[in-house]
């Protein structure tokens, strides 16, 4: 019997290849490694995903790593510091959209 592998090739293979450390940083599960990571024109980190070739941001990823799934459509990831580069699970909170422009109408 040939051996057939039961890993599940769903669209975000991000969740099963990589994790993240309370830190910010993301590792890789297979070499268990940070990863590099790049700055976006809009200030946020990413890093690349390399099953797809993709860049994915990284903030995303560590708030779903937080929550312990999927952010779904209408939510967004808050930086509670306002810098935008410090992905510390402490540091990051999911909102609403509603709420997430409320949160930054008030600091104007």
């Amino acid at each position: 019997m040939a051996y057939r592998s039961r890993r599940n090739k769903s669209k975000s293979s991000c969740k099963k290849n990589y994790k993240s450390a309370s830190d910010g940083r993301v590792k890789s599960n297979r070499r268990r490694r940070s990863l590099k990571t790049r700055v976006n024109s809009g200030g946020y980190r990413q890093f690349k995903d390399k099953k797809n070739g993709k860049w994915v941001l990284t903030h995303r990823r560590v708030a779903e790593k937080k929550v312990g799934g999927k952010i779904y459509a209408g939510r967004e990831v808050h930086h509670i510091d306002g810098d935008k580069t410090n992905n510390k699970r402490s540091n990051l909170l999911v909102v609403s959209k509603e709420a997430h422009r409320r949160i930054h109408k008030k600091k104007q």
